[in-house]
Parts: C-alpha cells; sequence; structure tokens
C-alpha cells in the first residue's frame, strides 16, 4: 500500500557518502553516528582504527568509544569475511549505524580478489615483467563487487529498526585544458576501474558530503564538511544543513559537540531547530 510523506521523520536515516582527501576526519565523522549511546560497526577496509584511539580517547568520550566496533579486512580472505558479515547482518543487525570505510580500498580487494580467482594458470598467461595485469572482466567484477555491498546496506538499513549507513572514500584531482586554453579542475573518487558504477553512486546516497581541512584563524587546522556544491567539490544534502560545518574540536569550547568535534549531534541540532522552527514563515 502506498504511504504519504507524513510517514516519514527527517533525519531518522542516513545514507550517507562521505568523501574527500586522506586525512581530512571521514572516519571520525563517522564514528560519531553512534551518539555514545548506540553501537556502530566499521568495515575497517583501510586498516586505520588507530585515529579513533586518539580522537575518542578522551576521557569525556568514554561513551563514544565504548560504542565503536569494528573487523579489519585484509588478505586472502578479505572478500569472503566481507560478504559473510553482509548475510549475517541482512539476518540481523544490532546495529544504529555501519561504515564501510572505504570505497577505494574495496575497489582494491575486488581487484585482488578477481586477480586471485584466476588460478596460477590464468595468473601466468596475464603477467608483464612478473606482475598480474587487470583485464576488463576483473573491473566488471569491481564494479559487479561495489553493487552487491551497496545493496546489501540498503537491505540491512532497513531490517528491523532504521540504521545509519556511511562509506567513506577517497578523491583524485583532475586538470583538463580547453582549446581557449582554460583550465578547469574536477574532483573524483577513487576507484581501480569501475568508472560508470562509481559515478553512478551518488545517486544511492541522500547525503554526500565533502570532507576537507586547511589552516583555520587560530593557526591551527580546521576540519569542515560542505554539504552543497562549492566549487569543483560537489555535494547534496536532504537535510535542512548549511553549506558548510566546522566540526573542529575545540578543547576551550563549552558546548560539548563543538568542544569535541562532534559531527553527528551537530547535524542533529540543526535538523531539530529546522523542525521546531517556523520554517514557511
Amino acid at each position: 500500500m502506498p504511504v504519504t510523506l507524513d510517514a516519514m521523520t527527517m533525519g531518522d536515516k542516513l545514507t550517507c557518502l562521505f568523501k574527500g582527501d586522506p586525512g581530512t576526519g571521514k572516519t571520525i565523522a563517522a564514528a560519531s553516528f553512534s551518539n555514545g549511546a548506540d553501537d556502530i560497526y566499521f568495515f575497517d577496509l583501510d586498516q586505520r582504527m588507530r585515529p579513533l584511539l586518539l580522537h575518542f580517547g578522551h576521557p569525556d568520550l568514554k561513551s563514544y568509544k565504548d560504542h565503536i566496533k569494528f573487523d579489519t579486512y585484509a588478505g586472502a580472505t578479505a572478500w569472503a569475511d566481507l560478504c559473510t558479515k553482509l548475510d549475517g547482518l541482512i539476518s540481523y543487525n544490532p546495529y544504529a549505524a555501519i561504515c564501510m570505510d572505504s570505497l577505494t580500498a574495496l575497489s582494491r580487494m575486488l581487484i585482488s580478489f578477481m586477480l586471485a580467482s584466476r588460478g596460477e594458470q590464468g595468473k601466468q598467461k596475464l603477467k608483464r615483467g612478473g606482475v598480474a595485469l587487470t583485464q576488463i572482466e576483473d573491473y566488471s567484477g569491481e564494479a559487479n563487487g561495489i553493487n552487491q555491498v551497496i545493496d546489501a546496506l540498503r537491505v540491512i538499513s532497513d531490517n528491523g529498526k532504521k540504521c545509519h549507513y556511511i562509506m567513506t572514500a577517497h578523491v583524485i584531482q583532475t586538470s583538463e585544458k580547453s582549446r581557449e586554453g582554460k583550465i578547469s579542475l574536477s574532483r573524483f573518487l577513487v576507484n581501480s576501474g569501475a568508472k560508470k558504477t562509481v559515478a553512478e553512486l551518488p545517486a544511492y546516497f541522500d547525503e554526500a558530503w565533502h570532507f576537507d581541512v586547511g589552516l583555520g584563524q587560530t593557526g591551527r587546522a580546521q576540519y569542515r564538511v560542505l554539504t552543497h556544491n562549492i566549487g569543483t567539490d560537489w555535494a547534496k544534502t536532504a537535510l535542512p544543513l548549511p553549506d558548510e560545518i566546522d566540526f573542529t574540536a575545540y578543547p576551550k569550547e563549552e558546548d560539548f559537540n563543538k568542544k569535541h568535534g562532534l559531527l553527528y549531534p551537530m547535524i542533529q541540532q540543526h535538523v531539530k531547530t529546522h523542525s521546531e522552527s517556523d520554517k514557511w514563515a
């Protein structure tokens, strides 16, 4: 039976693509989605959980630290282990949020799996200088694997209680020069070769935010997330958010969320303020 928009609650389930250069705070921002009250699970493909240990090791953030759960996926069985975990979560999901960290590492994992699947005889035929070469079929396997992961996350997020899901991704900047000599810059999600699939990826997320870091007025690193298109950095949101959110941790702030740079509670506050205000006045 059809439902109406009144049956939906703004912000009750977020589907997020976090993109940006390495070290821009994507994983730390994702960890804040536990809200210090519910478990969040990380598919640790990048093998970089130590930044969470540093950030959430603050005594005030013990509730957040205790709710961060993860498995590291590496080696010959990584893809099989990941699929087994996804299947298990489809049957039963105890988490309030799930993060696939990251798309870039997932692409590399899939290509490695495709190469390993050839067998020794197949590898020898497709080597140059002792290194196995990728083929078009490998990129098709990569694309199918990414689609399989996205489909599983969408099923998991609606299985029982609402569950946020997040995918992080690295970006690469390219430049193109026109005949007139004008140079244009673009940023693309990093992957091995599944260009079409990755280009379509943002369509499967309500939120696609761009993360970056620069030098703030205090002389310290300033972390920000862009929620709308700004210059070459594309982004989108289905929430009432400002174009830019500063989620730098400012230790001298009295506000708990700003003091510790907790992005998700900041997002919640923007949604709450919008809901309580006379927004159509």
